[in-house]
């Protein structure tokens, strides 16, 4: 059920029709029964736009309440979700999942530590309209057709959406305070720790004069997709190729941009053991564009590796070879760089991601960046530690970008290459759901009014 309005699309009518000041809406979520075993800790998990199934399967081995089960495909190839149903439909009629029974807001409170500080992150969830205008909801990363059709699938097998989204906003985050100083005087409808060590909180807000406040400081602004590229894209091709009402929405965390526990990394390049190079030559071919100094790097952390990269305007990169050295790439100047990204959009032509693509990747390296032989990874430990192990030949490190230069490609309507950013943490799976299928639901359903 989504929050009834004049302004919302009612019943027969498809989100197309949701003008710009309706933007994130109370909804009636599906969310576990508080009396789950194990409670909250028991049923988020990771999120992942292609997660392996053994990596899935791992995970939910002891957990037999995990939300992560929704997302397990019955195939290899992601192309079925049949198993996945039957168990979203089990857990709906059991009341091991519940829609609640008022419109309501979600105040949702993440604790974590990054690079030893801990950090809080504040939100609130609610429902985007698929159909709204592209200049509110503004995505700044491509995707890749592989990761879409597996989402496309999960949505049209369970007719349900699972997996939130994350939206940072530009309203003040005090603008929301009465929705988060709410939460002081309640109780969290959920609670727990992660196996990171994570502190989940959620709160549901029905108060009509917070939901209110909410909807107003909330209406008429932009927002930028900072996680879940692929889900906004599947959800909102399948609410168009099915014109059903009830699927033109998606929940969403939006975050203010200025909320202290917004986080962004780097995601750096993992080259496979397969790739036959010889990076003595590599880097010759890169000192044409590139400054280059070596440091020995043994027994250095990721993170003391990816603190080589000094801060600046001009690109800088590490290309670690083996685990006793880094070269540290500069790059000369932007002019240098031009002729390689000059199809690009002037907004990202600066880019350090974009420059490692076109420039490293395409043109020294001669790779395709979506090739089978490039891996990813935000975290510089886990790079390090897979070129000491010899599970990649290499590895690129790459700067995290200012948060600013993405809100720029966004709203330039631009697109960074793929996996060009990582905020952190991640939103997990089991929080809050939206089910649109209504024949599966209990007596607390109500239709779109």
């Amino acid at each position: 059920m989504v929050s009834p309005d004049s302004s919302v699309a009612c019943q027969g009518t498809t989100a197309a029709h949701v003008p710009i000041a309706a933007t994130i809406l109370p909804f009636t979520a599906v969310r576990f029964d508080e009396h789950v075993p194990g409670g909250l800790a028991a049923v988020i998990g990771p999120p992942a736009d292609l997660e392996s199934s053994e990596r899935a399967v791992a995970f939910v081995a002891d957990r037999p309440y995990s939300a992560v089960r929704l997302e397990i495909a019955d195939d290899p190839h992601g192309a079925r979700f049949l198993q996945a149903r039957r168990l979203f439909d089990r857990w709906r009629q059991n009341g091991t999942l519940r829609r609640d029974t008022s419109p309501s807001y979600y105040v949702y409170e993440q604790e974590f530590v990054e690079r030893g500080v801990t950090h809080v992150r504040r939100g609130i969830f609610g429902l985007a309209p698929l159909g709204a205008p592209e200049t509110v909801f503004l995505p700044h990363e491509d995707t890749w057709e592989e990761n879409l059709r597996r989402r496309r699938h999960i949505l049209r097998d369970i007719e349900a959406s699972t997996s939130p989204i994350l939206l940072l906003h530009d309203a003040a985050s005090a603008d929301l305070a009465p929705a988060f100083d709410a939460t002081e005087r309640l109780q969290p409808n959920g609670e727990g720790f992660d196996d990171d060590g994570q502190r989940h909180r959620l709160w549901q807000l029905s108060d009509e004069r917070i939901i209110s406040r909410v909807r107003a400081v909330l209406a008429g602004h932009r927002f930028m997709i900072a996680d879940g590229h692929h889900r906004f894209a599947a959800a909102r091709g399948y609410h168009h190729a099915t014109n059903r009402p009830e699927a033109g929405f998606i929940p969403a965390l939006c975050v203010a941009q200025d909320d202290p526990g917004v986080i962004l990394r780097a995601i750096h390049r993992l080259f496979a053991p397969s790739m036959s190079v010889d990076w003595s030559q590599v880097l010759a071919r890169a000192a044409t564009w590139f400054e280059l100094q070596t440091h020995p790097v043994a027994r250095k952390s990721g993170a003391e590796l990816a603190a080589l990269l000094p801060p600046g305007e001009l690109p800088v990169y590490g290309l670690l070879t083996s685990e006793a050295e880094m070269h540290v790439l500069r790059l000369r100047s932007f002019e240098v760089s031009a002729p390689f990204v000059a199809r690009r959009r002037p907004v990202l032509r600066h880019l350090d991601v974009t420059i490692a693509t076109d420039l490293l990747l395409h043109h020294v390296l001669g790779i395709d960046p979506s090739a089978a032989e490039v891996g990813y990874s935000n975290d510089p430990d886990q790079v390090v530690a897979a070129v000491r192990k010899r599970e990649a030949s290499a590895a690129l490190l790459l700067r995290a970008p200012r948060i600013q230069q993405v809100v720029d490609v966004a709203r330039a309507h631009s697109r960074m290459p793929q996996k060009s950013t990582s905020f952190v943490p991640k939103v997990p799976l089991g929080l809050v759901m939206y089910d649109f299928y209504n024949e599966r639901d209990d007596s607390s359903y109500v239709t779109l009014r």
